[in-house]
């Protein structure tokens, strides 16, 4: 019985048994995240841009931060304001080097310098 104890309790301390209030997402940030996708799937890169930075600024802990920081990026790429679009997809390979979106991240960095000559 003890050592059942000791394993939940290292279970909760590691987060894996009661989520953080940061990692489950209200209605409302579901809603805007989606909302800035949506534009962005839409090829409406200025509007999904501006969307995206609002959505970084009001839920700066977002289990979606990442790919906000990540569309933003895209966003400048497909408007061709490729310095602007190195300088944010390098910050995310600096900030987040173990995300799944760093490679991402550096091989649109390196298209960027590409594309811009």
């Amino acid at each position: 019985m003890r050592n059942i104890r000791i394993i939940l309790l290292a279970a909760c301390l590691a987060g894996n048994v009661f989520p953080s209030a940061a990692q489950v997402a209200s209605p409302k940030e579901q809603q805007d995240y989606s909302f800035a996708l949506g534009l962005f799937k839409d090829a409406q890169y200025r509007l999904a841009f501006d969307q995206f930075v609002d959505f970084l600024k009001n839920y700066p802990e977002s289990n979606s931060g990442i790919d906000a920081e990540y569309y933003c990026a895209e966003c400048l790429y497909q408007q061709e304001y490729f310095t602007d679009a190195r300088t944010r997809f390098r910050s995310l390979r600096e900030k987040h080097p173990r995300s799944s979106l760093a490679d991402d991240a550096a091989f649109r960095e390196g298209e960027a310098a590409f594309r811009q000559g």
